[in-house]
């Protein structure tokens, strides 16, 4: 026993001569350890802690050791990986490489350990050894899947990277039907949402057994935080499609079971896949109005020194602007469609406009511009710049938009219903 307890000593110092003493002193001292051990023998200890030259002494003597596994089903070489142990990784390899495919009580092999911990050089020693253990599968706890989908779920673009190089797993779908682009639009993974659209051999609007494409559940997020609208942005202008834009046959069945996605809404009907932007002006209706009566009201509140041709002229526009907008709220303007939010908006900048020109010109009239240049200098040089880029960029996104949603109307209007193909 005090042999033994010296031998587990010096593998939690790497203690290499001490080892050549104890095998010295007693032959069968790493055959009996080997047999008595349920919670791991010497190796084991020595891998986790990254001593390659302990690891090469022990293996050389006997090698069978690197076959042992632990109470948890681990062998040194999971240990190893888990740990990033590479120099490890690379003598264990060397010594019995088809430890690279086995299984812990958990299911997962080396390189899953590798991946969850983040570990990319030992993932790239492992892929190398073993190109065939990033197709292995993961266990039904892990909704299936390869050693990719964990790359996503982790976050680790590296990893994936290295990955991808050896095999063809990008479109490799996991129990829940997901692929790796599935679930980094899922797991709002903007970093690997990029590189994956940088390749061409991503399939973009595969569905899964729920029937969502990637840009089904980036719209179907119950949160709309920044990330979840760059990744939709990210996604529409990739060409990425919503399942019932894809003409899928009538006899496809667009339910499973999706564990993953078990909190996520039923795909969106026609009107509620309307644009986020529409959807937040909608949302917004009672504000607007609010806005535009304010600023209807607020046209003829006159100073006492004023220009009466310049104050009327830039007046009438605000108020005809600001209750053009009031009427078209009233109204039930439909503000999910593009064009009309766009015309809105268009209105609502041009009322800011002349109110903003409005108060610069009645500064103007005074005599002492002391106490009013400051915030006559940030009308002019910061509200005026900024309000021309917002309408700017509006409407070059309507613009950008127009071909998509003519290509929407079209196969819409082409597209035969279920009554006519029932009919015929």
């Amino acid at each position: 026993m005090e042999m033994e307890r010296q031998l587990y000593e010096a593998a939690m110092d790497g203690d290499v001569e001490t080892i050549h003493r104890l095998i010295l002193m007693d032959p069968l001292i790493l055959e009996r350890v080997s047999l008595s051990s349920a919670d791991g023998t010497p190796l084991h200890i020595a891998a986790s802690r990254g001593h390659s030259e302990y690891v090469r002494a022990i293996c050389s003597q006997n090698p069978e050791l690197a076959a042992e596994l632990d109470s948890l089903g681990r062998s040194p070489l999971h240990l190893a990986s888990a740990e990033g142990r590479v120099g490890v990784v690379r003598e264990l390899l060397r010594v019995n490489p088809e430890a690279c495919l086995v299984r812990d009580k958990d299911g997962r092999i080396p390189l899953h350990l590798a991946v969850l911990e983040g570990k990319v050089e030992a993932v790239s020693e492992l892929a190398r050894a073993c190109p065939e253990s990033a197709r292995v599968r993961l266990d039904v706890r892990d909704r299936g899947g390869s050693a990719l989908h964990l790359c996503v779920k982790r976050d680790c673009l590296e990893a994936l990277k290295v990955l991808v190089e050896y095999d063809d797993l990008l479109n490799l779908k996991d129990d829940d039907g997901n692929t790796i682009f599935h679930l980094a639009a899922l797991f709002k993974r903007s970093e690997i949402t990029e590189y994956l659209l940088s390749r061409s051999d991503v399939e973009l609007s595969a569905v899964n057994e729920n029937g969502f494409t990637a840009l089904d559940l980036i719209e179907n997020s119950p949160t709309r935080d920044f990330e979840t609208l760059k990744l939709l942005n990210i996604l529409l202008e990739s060409g990425a499609r919503r399942a019932k834009d894809l003409n899928l046959p009538l006899n496809t069945s667009l339910s499973g079971t999706n564990s993953t996605l078990e909190n996520s809404p039923p795909p969106k009907s026609a009107a509620d896949n309307a644009d986020d932007d529409g959807n937040g002006l909608e949302q917004m209706r009672g504000a607007l109005i609010l806005t535009a009566s304010i600023i209807a009201a607020a046209t003829f509140i006159t100073p006492e020194n004023w220009d009466e041709t310049n104050f009327f002229s830039t007046s009438a526009i605000s108020l005809v602007l600001s209750l053009s907008i009031v009427l078209l709220l009233f109204s039930g303007c439909p503000l999910d469609n593009e064009f009309c939010a766009w015309i809105l908006m268009a209105l609502m900048y041009t009322t800011l406009y002349s109110m903003a020109w409005n108060f610069t010109s009645t500064i103007g009239e005074f005599e002492d511009l002391g106490s009013f240049l400051v915030p006559l200098l940030l009308v002019l040089f910061v509200f005026f710049p900024l309000l021309g880029l917002v309408a700017l960029a509006r409407t070059i996104k309507l613009i950008k938009q127009a071909p998509r949603k003519l290509r929407e109307f079209v196969n819409g209007r082409s597209r035969p219903t279920t009554r006519s193909l029932a009919a015929a």
